[in-house]
């Protein structure tokens, strides 16, 4: 083992801090670069808002659905409308959700398609996001810029 890291330990053995204060630090770095893993995979899951959960369940229920700012219409082929402000900003059928910025590229657009994606397509490789007040689109971990009526497959 190399000098500086928490040797292995057997099982049925007591756990002890590092004693110096080489491996103390990287001990500690360790178990930092852990615990912000485990929060960071916590938040990505748990940052929907609760208009955005109702507005999931509307739309996987099939349902027609509004609250405050946010309508899901399902129409007669059961394909469901978003809508925000009154803007279209996606449309999601049985295999695919396309997207739209409704003609106004805000953070609450941005969080609304996000949510759509997390729930209904692979919320790991596909997503909106802007770097520097441009909107790309993820999927598939490819980037592309934003177009709307960028189609994402539902899993």
């Amino acid at each position: 083992m190399r000098a500086g890291y928490p040797q292995p330990v057997e099982k049925g053995e007591a756990i002890c801090l590092p004693v110096n204060a080489s491996e103390r630090s990287v001990y500690y770095m360790l178990t930092a670069a852990l615990m912000y893993a485990i929060l960071y995979a916590y938040q990505r899951r748990d940052t929907m808002r609760q208009i955005e959960r109702e507005m999931i369940s509307a739309i996987k229920l099939g349902k027609c659905w509004h609250k405050a700012n946010t309508e899901v219409y399902t129409n007669d082929n059961n394909a469901s409308l978003v809508y925000l402000h009154g803007n279209h900003i996606a449309t999601v059928t049985d295999n695919n959700v396309r997207v739209f910025d409704g003609g106004w590229q805000t953070n609450t657009t941005k969080s609304r398609l996000n949510a759509i994606i997390n729930s209904l397509c692979d919320g790991y490789t596909c997503s909106v996001y802007q770097h520097k007040f441009e909107w790309f689109i993820t999927d598939d971990k490819l980037i592309h810029q934003f177009e709307n009526g960028y189609t994402f497959a539902r899993v």
